[in-house]
């Protein structure tokens, strides 16, 4: 099974991450683009690819105590971006204006925890983002003057109250679990 744990994008937030996705695929016409599912877009805090089913127990605990101690946040939608660089993008994607410190700190937390539970996950930095669209190398410079006549999105956001645990199969995300983050009191 291949799993992840992410923070879905929702309400506002999605709404306009999904425009940008919709306004990147007008600009980018003729480009062979693998576009992500517009209603299962999110910020990944920890890829742990294909893992046998033994070993969700111990990923469910270490996203239940990375939760312990951590509270809901504000997070808004910064400008679009690409990996590995905007001139010769491979991955279109949305970044975080606000909260990016909190997203990061939160997919410490899980790595830590899913570390002292020797549950593997991709060791790379943790960048705040969501992924709109994969490209094909073919068409690395029309991606790139699409991203560069993308209009900046506005930070439109959510306030993330939960993470989840999620399977991926054949393109679709199921939540295995989603893990509450308390709202702190005014």
């Amino acid at each position: 099974m291949r799993l992840f744990f992410a923070v879905p994008l929702e309400g506002k937030a999605l709404a306009a991450a999904k425009a940008a996705q919709t306004r990147l695929r007008e600009l980018s016409q003729g480009a062979r683009l693998s576009w992500a599912n517009p209603l299962q877009l999110h910020f990944t805090l920890a890829f742990l690819g294909d893992q046998e089913e033994s070993i969700l127990l111990r990923a469910r605990e270490a996203g239940r105590v990375a939760c312990a101690g951590a509270s809901a946040f504000p997070m808004a939608l910064g400008a679009a971006s690409a990996f590995p660089r905007p001139e010769r993008p491979r991955v279109l994607w949305i970044g975080a204006s606000e909260g990016e410190h909190d997203l990061a700190l939160l997919a410490s937390r899980l790595r830590a925890q899913l570390g002292r539970r020797e549950v593997p996950f991709d060791g790379k930095p943790f960048r705040a983002h969501a992924t709109l669209a994969r490209v094909e190398p073919a068409s690395i410079l029309a991606a790139a003057a699409a991203l560069s006549r993308l209009a900046p999105v506005g930070h439109e956001g959510q306030i993330v109250t939960s993470f989840a645990l999620f399977e991926s199969k054949a393109g679709a995300h199921r939540v295995v679990e989603r893990f509450a983050l308390p709202l702190l009191s005014p």
